[in-house]
């Protein structure tokens, strides 16, 4: 069978190493050729290299020259074992010259491969072994956490009541996985975020006070020194904390309840008083409505002021003792006190003097009904201007007999009466420098 390149190339070194001479030719070449490729650049310098890179480059000849050496040490060991043999046969030759045949060429191949085999297996149980060592620390090291969490589990049931202090649960933190502690922290700043701005919130004194009480009863922060903390994170005021350090104050309490409570019967008995009609008049315009708390009503004006409605409550009811303050504070929300814009209704001259006459009139039985009846059966049309205005020929030349509600004729009364009439004055005012005249 014809050898390979490899082989070949084997033998060819193996009688260059036999040879003296052209072995030291040989590594003189070698020597040249690598000064001529750093000389050139083709070899990096250590300069050049990395640090990382030079750990691993000398790491490699670590690797190199123990592997040398195991092989010189196997290589001499196996020359003592074959010296030790004894010869079993005698040379035939006298001559000492005579080179002596140490083996075939197929025996240092088998011997050269075994040496290899065997540093590959030496150096695999190499591996091995220190894979093994590396996976033996860790399961012991899981084997103690799982013993460490074992007594910390029956710890905590047996001291179920018992809490840790703050100082203690920091510590404990510290021993936590980076991922539990990075979220203790998140949670601490925003809770601290959210404080600051509930306290810069604060409007009413009674918030900012209670925002210091919350503060003023905490003894674990001031017995761990942390008030200052607290002012530089929160910017509360450390002096006024101080000065509500009393424990019993520690909620902001609501005024006391008024001891002297009206009962339902008087509640009740005000609000049907305001609405009675000889009290307040219910306004008949569909968008005349007041709305509260989703409640709508009607709206209701008085008609008298409230001290004479107070004094007209307690005579009415006098078994019901309330105040005038409390008798205002019950008038319902949708009864109000009459203005001028809420008027729908005209208030010239001319119509409060017709109402002024007709009402003279009612009172002393002359008519009867409202001014509008009056007016319908006085004229044919109120919607006629001339009849309203009395330039009607028709109107004018009727008798004008006053009827009542019903259609009675009233008997004319010879009595003389009286009534208001509004009526218009010119006047002269003199401010010191201008002169004016006014209408009123």
């Amino acid at each position: 069978m014809p050898m390979s390149s490899a082989e070949k190339m084997c033998l060819y070194r193996q009688r260059i190493k036999a040879d003296g001479g052209k072995y030291v030719q040989y590594l003189e070449k070698e020597r040249a050729r690598w000064k001529t490729r750093k000389d050139e650049g083709k070899l990096p310098s250590a300069a050049s290299r990395s640090s990382r890179e030079t750990r691993y480059i000398r790491k490699v000849w670590r690797k190199r020259y123990q592997c040398n050496k195991e092989r010189k040490a196997a290589a001499a060991a196996d020359e003592e074992e074959q010296g030790a043999k004894p010869s079993l046969t005698t040379p035939t030759c006298s001559s000492a010259s005579t080179p002596v045949n140490s083996g075939s060429r197929q025996k240092k191949q088998g011997r050269r491969t075994k040496r290899k085999d065997r540093a590959a297996a030496y150096r695999k149980v190499k591996e091995l072994e220190a894979k093994l060592e590396v996976e033996r620390r860790k399961c012991e090291r899981y084997r103690k956490a799982f013993k460490r969490s074992q007594m910390s589990t029956k710890r905590n049931a047996a001291n179920q009541t018992s809490e840790c202090t703050p100082r203690q649960q920091a510590k404990k933190k510290l021993f936590s996985p980076v991922k539990r502690i990075r979220n203790e922290l998140v949670f601490h700043y925003s809770l601290l975020h959210d404080l600051r701005q509930r306290i810069n919130s604060c409007q009413t004194p009674a918030e900012k006070q209670l925002a210091h009480k919350i503060f003023s009863a905490g003894s674990v922060l001031r017995k761990y020194r942390l008030m200052d903390h607290v002012k530089k994170q929160l910017g509360v005021s450390l002096k006024r904390i101080r000065a509500m350090r009393n424990p019993t104050e520690f909620l902001y309490t609501a005024k006391s309840s008024y001891k002297n409570r009206l009962g339902k019967e008087t509640i009740a008995a005000v609000k049907n008083f305001f609405e009675r009609d000889d009290v307040s008049r219910m306004c008949a315009g569909k968008k005349e409505t007041v709305t509260r708390l989703k409640v709508t009503k009607q709206k209701r004006y008085l008609l008298d002021n409230l001290r004479n409605l107070h004094k007209k409550f307690v005579a009415m009811h006098p078994d019901c003792d309330i105040s005038m303050s409390s008798f205002c504070k019950l008038c319902p929300f949708w009864v109000k006190r009459p203005r001028v814009q809420d008027r729908e209704t005209c208030l010239c001259k001319v119509h409060e003097n017709a109402k002024l006459a007709h009402d003279r009139l009612v009172k002393i039985g002359a008519i009867n009904g409202t001014l509008k009846e009056t007016v319908e059966r006085t004229v044919c049309n109120t919607r006629n201007q001339k009849c309203m205005y009395g330039s009607c020929k028709v109107c004018r030349s009727r008798v004008r007999e006053v009827f009542d509600v019903v259609g009675e004729i009233i008997p004319s009364s010879s009595e003389k009466t009286f009534w208001h009439q509004w009526s218009s004055k010119r006047e002269t005012l003199d401010d010191g420098r201008h002169i004016r005249k006014l209408k009123s």
